[in-house]
């Protein structure tokens, strides 16, 4: 997928995690310019996760007044991923901002994936960043990064990553 430099970049709280554990923050500003995170994001982040070591990093920057991450208002109205059951507030408000502006959303779980899937949204996630980011040769190799991901709490199934590692010719 190829991705334009003026897309529109909104991000769930678990890729800003991923990459904030392992202080590579600066790949998604590489990559993306700005990124966007609804109210509902920043709440998890911010408000309710204080303490949260993993997320210290961004954190940090979200509240800086001059950040490139910047944080974005989504009046509720009856888009049908509001009453998605599986999905978390930060989920459903980068979901359905996608929808209805048009842009890349930044999902890594699953179900959040599944819904974006099923309305025709533009997704990736934290290996899909990666993967940019060694294409673009921003990185020489990922695999370090998803290992350290790993080691601060970030869960990527074991025969995916080994998977994405032979696809990038790296050893698993």
């Amino acid at each position: 997928m190829e991705i334009e430099i003026e897309s529109r970049v909104v991000a769930d709280t678990n890729v800003l995690v991923a990459f904030s554990v392992v202080g590579e923050l600066e790949l998604l500003k590489s990559l993306f310019k700005r990124i966007w995170i609804p109210r509902a994001v920043r709440i998890e982040l911010i408000d309710q996760g204080e303490g949260w070591i993993a997320a210290e990093n961004v954190q940090r920057l979200i509240m800086q007044e001059e950040s490139w991450i910047k944080t974005f208002e989504l009046p509720i109205d009856d888009h049908p991923v509001w009453s998605e059951q599986s999905l978390d507030p930060g989920e459903t408000e980068v979901i359905a901002s996608v929808f209805r502006f048009g842009d890349l959303a930044l999902l890594d779980e699953v179900p959040a994936r599944r819904k974006a899937r099923a309305l025709g949204i533009d997704f990736i996630g934290s290996l899909g960043v990666l993967r940019m980011a060694r294409e673009r040769e921003f990185i020489d190799e990922v695999r370090t990064i998803i290992r350290g991901m790993q080691a601060g709490g970030i869960r990527f199934g074991d025969s995916l990553v080994k998977q994405f590692l032979i696809e990038l010719g790296e050893s698993p």
